[in-house]
């Protein structure tokens, strides 16, 4: 795990990191595992970002690396995360291998088709492949489930406080 000082603080990223822009959720998963192997800094240095999955917002400098990694990747992620079988330990600090990664991207959108199958049936959510992540998290907050998704079934409604 790669620690960075820099303005008296100890952060999970360096000081002139910023998150990729308009990055889709394959690429999005990708980071979350392995993270940005090869990380060009300002002063040409080549360093290691750690996976996105390890962050701590905590770890992160306020503004908008912070406010990025909380509103647009942390979403979707805990949602993609929370498929049920990963072929791997989902806290693990080791880099999971290519094909790995990609067969279980495809697990976890099978899996996010099944919690939030409005996204892939109704035609204005066509071309969600092309969303960036921060599309992806906005798409499936609750306000949205609540907007777009299926009904529930009478029989499984949670019950009326009294």
């Amino acid at each position: 795990m790669c620690l960075c000082c820099w303005g008296g603080m100890i952060y999970h990223v360096p000081e002139f990191f910023k998150f990729p822009d308009q990055c889709v959720l394959r690429d999005a998963f990708n980071f979350w595992l392995n993270g940005v192997p090869t990380f060009a800094s300002a002063d040409g240095t080549i360093t290691t970002i750690m996976p996105f999955g390890l962050m701590q917002p905590r770890c992160l400098p306020n503004g908008r690396i912070k406010d990025k990694f909380s509103q647009e990747y942390l979403p979707i992620m805990r949602k993609l995360m929370s498929t049920p079988n990963l072929p791997f330990d989902i806290n693990s600090t080791t880099i999971i291998p290519h094909e790995l990664a990609q067969a279980a991207f495809t697990l976890a959108l099978d899996y996010l088709k099944t919690q939030v199958s409005y996204i892939f049936s109704d035609p204005k959510f066509k071309g969600n492949h092309n969303w960036s992540v921060g599309t992806w998290s906005k798409r499936v907050c609750f306000s949205e489930i609540r907007k777009y998704g299926t009904p529930i079934p009478i029989g499984n409604a949670p019950k009326k406080p009294i």
